[in-house]
Protein backbone atom coordinates (compact mmCIF):
# COMPACT_ATOMS: atom_id res chain seq x y z
CA UNK A 1 0.00 0.00 0.00
CA UNK A 2 1.00 3.44 -0.55
CA UNK A 3 1.37 6.22 2.00
CA UNK A 4 -0.83 8.60 1.54
CA UNK A 5 1.16 11.82 0.60
CA UNK A 6 1.93 9.80 -2.20
CA UNK A 7 -1.28 8.48 -2.98
CA UNK A 8 -2.80 11.73 -3.09
CA UNK A 9 -0.05 13.32 -5.23
CA UNK A 10 -0.45 10.60 -7.67
CA UNK A 11 -4.04 11.09 -7.55
CA UNK A 12 -3.98 14.50 -8.56
CA UNK A 13 -1.77 13.98 -11.10
CA UNK A 14 -3.61 11.43 -13.10
CA UNK A 15 -6.41 13.35 -12.55
CA UNK A 16 -4.83 16.70 -13.93
CA UNK A 17 -3.84 14.27 -17.15
CA UNK A 18 -7.27 13.53 -17.29
CA UNK A 19 -8.89 16.90 -17.18
CA UNK A 20 -5.71 17.92 -19.57
CA UNK A 21 -7.22 15.22 -22.34
CA UNK A 22 -10.86 16.42 -21.14
CA UNK A 23 -10.18 19.72 -22.41
CA UNK A 24 -8.84 18.99 -25.71
CA UNK A 25 -10.98 18.92 -28.76
CA UNK A 26 -11.77 15.94 -31.05
CA UNK A 27 -10.14 17.75 -33.96
CA UNK A 28 -6.74 17.13 -35.57
CA UNK A 29 -6.36 21.00 -35.25
CA UNK A 30 -8.38 23.97 -33.89
CA UNK A 31 -11.38 24.50 -36.78
CA UNK A 32 -11.14 28.35 -36.16
CA UNK A 33 -7.51 28.69 -36.51
CA UNK A 34 -7.84 26.33 -39.45
CA UNK A 35 -10.63 28.83 -41.05
CA UNK A 36 -8.58 31.43 -40.05
CA UNK A 37 -5.69 30.37 -42.45
CA UNK A 38 -7.53 29.26 -45.37
CA UNK A 39 -9.31 32.36 -45.20
CA UNK A 40 -6.09 34.29 -44.91
CA UNK A 41 -4.29 32.08 -48.02
CA UNK A 42 -7.50 32.90 -50.15
CA UNK A 43 -7.12 36.51 -49.40
CA UNK A 44 -2.96 36.41 -50.15
CA UNK A 45 -3.36 34.06 -53.47
CA UNK A 46 -7.32 34.43 -54.39
CA UNK A 47 -7.44 31.38 -56.72
CA UNK A 48 -10.17 28.74 -56.36
CA UNK A 49 -9.81 25.27 -55.00
CA UNK A 50 -9.08 23.10 -57.98
CA UNK A 51 -6.33 25.31 -58.83
CA UNK A 52 -4.44 25.19 -55.03
CA UNK A 53 -5.64 20.95 -55.18
CA UNK A 54 -3.62 20.98 -58.44
CA UNK A 55 -0.70 23.03 -56.96
CA UNK A 56 -0.30 20.65 -54.28
CA UNK A 57 -0.73 18.06 -55.95
CA UNK A 58 2.16 18.88 -58.42
CA UNK A 59 4.39 19.80 -55.61
CA UNK A 60 3.36 16.75 -53.84
CA UNK A 61 4.33 15.17 -57.10
CA UNK A 62 7.99 17.26 -57.90
CA UNK A 63 9.61 16.15 -54.15
CA UNK A 64 9.76 12.53 -55.33
CA UNK A 65 10.91 13.50 -58.63
CA UNK A 66 13.06 16.04 -57.67
CA UNK A 67 14.63 13.42 -55.11
CA UNK A 68 15.10 10.86 -57.67
CA UNK A 69 16.76 13.52 -60.33
CA UNK A 70 19.43 14.76 -57.82
CA UNK A 71 20.19 10.69 -56.53
CA UNK A 72 20.91 10.24 -60.73
CA UNK A 73 23.42 13.36 -61.02
CA UNK A 74 24.74 12.89 -58.22
CA UNK A 75 25.81 8.84 -59.15
CA UNK A 76 26.72 9.72 -62.51
CA UNK A 77 29.06 12.56 -61.54
CA UNK A 78 30.87 9.91 -58.56
CA UNK A 79 30.48 6.67 -60.21
CA UNK A 80 31.16 3.87 -57.53
CA UNK A 81 34.36 2.28 -57.94
CA UNK A 82 33.73 -1.43 -58.95
CA UNK A 83 35.18 -4.26 -56.22
CA UNK A 84 38.28 -5.98 -57.14
CA UNK A 85 37.58 -9.35 -58.57
CA UNK A 86 38.89 -12.55 -56.45
CA UNK A 87 40.78 -13.65 -59.79
CA UNK A 88 42.92 -10.55 -59.89
CA UNK A 89 44.37 -10.48 -56.41
CA UNK A 90 45.35 -13.82 -56.98
CA UNK A 91 47.11 -13.01 -60.03
CA UNK A 92 48.62 -9.74 -58.42
CA UNK A 93 50.06 -12.46 -55.74
CA UNK A 94 48.16 -10.84 -52.97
Amino acid sequence: MLPSGLMSGFLSVLMSVLMSVATHHGEAADPDLLEWIKNLLDDIFNIGPWLAVAALAIIILLIPAAIITVFLIQRRRHPTEQPASPEGEDAQGG
